[in-house]
């Protein structure tokens, strides 16, 4: 190959591997002009609760999934739920402050992360306040036994709308990709700048 033909054929390569960088997905959830970005990748299916269900304020849910080939072993996916009625509390911190101060609301989630986890499963990360993105999540994250899927459970308020979600993986505790796109998904989430 000639040295113009190879530089073409590098640009090309350069250029293609910018366009995947930035193919990120980006997904309207259809409530309260929420949106979050996908990884490269993910797919998502947007699902709306029946709303004479009384049960429970979240409408909708987001149930995203990776498809690489990395993922084949780590069989990562993500939930999340968003609430029909925007709340008083304006941010995550605010949010988490308010909620988070009773010892039977961090329980509940504790609970709720290792149920998800499996019989056995162990608090890898005990239930914190964590920014991802330019939110504040109050999150906990498992470690699963045998057999069962690790678990990353976060809530947040972003501008009065709460979201709630739960990130799923086999990845190992040691595995240095483990939750990065769960992590990634949560610190996308936000108002889309069209509502503002």
């Amino acid at each position: 190959m000639r040295r113009p033909e190879r530089l073409v054929a590098v640009l090309a390569a350069l250029l293609a591997g910018v366009g995947l960088a930035c193919a990120d997905e980006s997904v309207a959830l259809g409530v309260h002009d929420l949106a979050l970005d996908l990884p490269m990748g993910w797919t998502s299916k947007i699902e709306r609760l029946d709303a004479d269900d009384k049960t429970t304020g979240f409408r909708t849910l987001v149930r995203a999934r990776c498809q690489t080939e990395r993922c084949e072993t780590s069989r990562e996916t993500c939930v999340l739920w968003a609430h029909d009625k925007i709340g008083k509390h304006r941010d995550g911190a605010d949010f988490a402050r308010a909620i988070y101060a009773s010892a039977s609301e961090r329980y509940a989630l504790t609970r709720a992360a290792l149920k998800s986890s499996g019989p056995g499963a162990r608090v890898k990360s005990a239930a914190n306040l964590a920014a991802l993105g330019s939110t504040s999540w109050f999150l906990i994250e498992t470690r699963a036994a045998e057999g069962y899927k690790s678990v990353m459970r976060a809530d947040t308020m972003i501008e009065g709308r709460r979201v709630v979600a739960e990130c799923r993986t086999c990845d190992g505790e040691d595995a240095p990709e483990r939750f990065a796109a769960a992590r990634a998904i949560l610190g996308s989430v936000r108002v889309a700048p069209t509502a503002r």
